[in-house]
């Protein structure tokens, strides 16, 4: 699963404790998902000092401020 592209979910925290909530799509039109090694990219891209994946595939979805983002 590392090197076939799906949505993905991560969180991360900066060198100033400011945390960081990562959904990427990867199931529409347009958007393809990404690779492990694309999203530790963009979460270096971020500036995150400290990183995990969380659930990926159909489960990826970020919800905030009653919200579907």
């Amino acid at each position: 699963m590392i090197n076939f592209r799906h949505p993905r979910s991560a969180i991360c925290v900066d060198s100033t404790n400011n945390l960081y909530f990562v959904a990427l799509d990867g199931r529409y039109e347009g958007s393809d998902g990404l690779k492990m090694p694309e999203l530790a990219q963009v979460m270096q891209s971020i500036h995150c000092w400290d990183a995990m994946n969380l659930d990926g595939g159909g489960s990826t979805l970020l919800y905030a401020n009653n919200k579907i983002i």
